[in-house]
């Protein structure tokens, strides 16, 4: 039957081109998506040949495998987004907002169900870290996305140690800062604007004294103007670098995936043999942790 259709689609009154069906499901983490999305790319060629044994396609089978469809499709376009060497756990955040606002106004059963699965894996995965960056990136964070999924807001005195830490790990050490920079609201985020810088994302630090910062936490207070809207000083434009350096993390294999699928499709023909066996060990290796 799958020749019968890749013959099929041959012809120019379907595809022009020979085509078959995807049926394989474990390399991407949006492989389902592309073997629906190949099945509508070929369905009047798979109707054909399923006429031929009685057993077409019925309407409502091809409309429930269009709502399939549209309700997959933002999950592989966040993978994507993910997947993006400029992406951060801030990116993240948006990703998954926008992601989240998608199946929401979808409102059919299949999308709650993933809404709802989606949120408890974000909950489960999403870290501190996030809600502090976010806070960095924007003073007037009002912790949304911790109330939707059901994570806890942090309070002022956590995200302080918690920066304290970072700048613990980096031991750092440097001028304090005698000016403050305003930040101004970060703008509408949409799937096209997902990588576009906030304003806070290119302030400077400022002019330094001569002085040195005094240690830790007591600068950081004075730095940290949760409630006033206030500026960004050295060490928290040190802590906001080390954050925005963390990618996420739960897409790397995802990453490596890809990077070795493509070594293996460009540039198979120019790698000896002992190499193409190590290749082929890690992807298979890489593979399992996709799935």
């Amino acid at each position: 039957m799958m020749d019968e259709v890749r013959k099929i689609t041959e012809r120019d009154e379907y595809n022009g081109r020979s085509l078959c069906v995807k049926i394989d499901c474990k390399t991407r983490w949006y492989s389902t998506l592309e073997v629906i999305e190949r099945a509508f790319e070929i369905l009047p060629a798979i109707n054909n040949v399923l006429s031929r044994y009685g057993t077409p396609l019925s309407p409502s089978e091809a409309v429930a495998l269009e709502r399939i469809r549209n309700i997959l499709s933002p999950f592989k376009r966040a993978i994507l987004a993910l997947c993006k060497n400029e992406a951060t756990l801030f990116h993240a955040d948006r990703v998954f907002s926008l992601l989240m606002k998608d199946l929401d106004e979808m409102n059919v059963e299949l999308s709650r169900i993933l809404l709802e699965s989606l949120k408890g894996e974000i909950r489960k995965r999403r870290t501190i870290h996030s809600s502090i960056l976010a806070v960095l990136e924007n003073y007037e964070y009002d912790f949304s996305l911790e109330l939707e999924v059901g994570q806890e807001r942090l309070s002022d005195d956590e995200i302080l140690d918690n920066l304290a830490d970072i700048l613990d790990a980096r031991e750092f050490v440097e001028d304090e800062s005698s000016s403050l920079e305003m930040l101004s609201q970060a703008p509408t985020v949409s799937w096209d604007s997902i990588f576009n810088e906030t304003s806070a994302s290119s302030d400077s630090a400022g002019a330094s004294s001569s002085g040195r910062a005094p240690s830790g936490r007591v600068q950081l207070n004075r730095e940290l103007v949760l409630k006033s809207g206030g500026g960004r000083g050295p060490l928290l434009n040190t802590c906001l670098e080390s954050l925005r350096a963390i990618p996420p993390k739960s897409v790397q294999a995802e990453r490596d995936f890809s990077t070795v699928r493509h070594l293996l499709g460009e540039n198979r023909a120019r790698l000896k043999s002992t190499t193409l066996n190590d290749i082929f060990i890690i992807r298979k290796a890489l593979q399992n942790q996709v799935l």
